[in-house]
């Protein structure tokens, strides 16, 4: 992984010609926008590799992550959306649990079994969130 900054002159293709990145990674991770158009001085995170991935391409969530990244959903997420997400986490909460005032466990109101396994076999860590 690197953070690479803009120059004058610069293009995603040109970028991932130059340090190995994949053109479509680039895009997908820095969130940019067709046509692409990049801004002197701005920058970029870069995967110019398999080894070089923190755990994101290719990732059984065995290998080292080089960072900690957490994100929240409710049961009511797309499937597809959950599984874009995940590759790039380690913690994901799961939005909402409550409580009474006698401290019994208010599930929500949507079924959240699929999210807790899906996190558990991208290598995700799920937390139980109380609100």
């Amino acid at each position: 992984m690197e953070i690479y900054v803009v120059r004058p002159g610069d293009t995603v293709d040109a970028i991932a010609r130059s340090t190995g990145a994949d053109v479509s990674s680039i895009i997908y991770i820095n969130q940019l926008v067709y046509p692409y158009r990049l801004a002197v001085g701005q920058a970029l995170l870069l995967f110019s590799g398999e080894k070089d991935s923190g755990g994101v391409s290719g990732s059984s969530g065995a290998e080292r992550r080089l960072s900690e990244s957490c994100g929240y959903a409710y049961p009511f997420i797309s499937g597809w959306v959950l599984n874009q997400t995940l590759p790039y986490m380690t913690e994901l909460d799961v939005f909402s649990y409550g409580f009474t005032a006698e401290g019994s466990l208010i599930p929500p109101a949507a079924d959240d079994v699929w999210m807790v396994r899906e996190a558990a076999s991208a290598g995700v860590k799920p937390v139980l969130t109380l609100t």
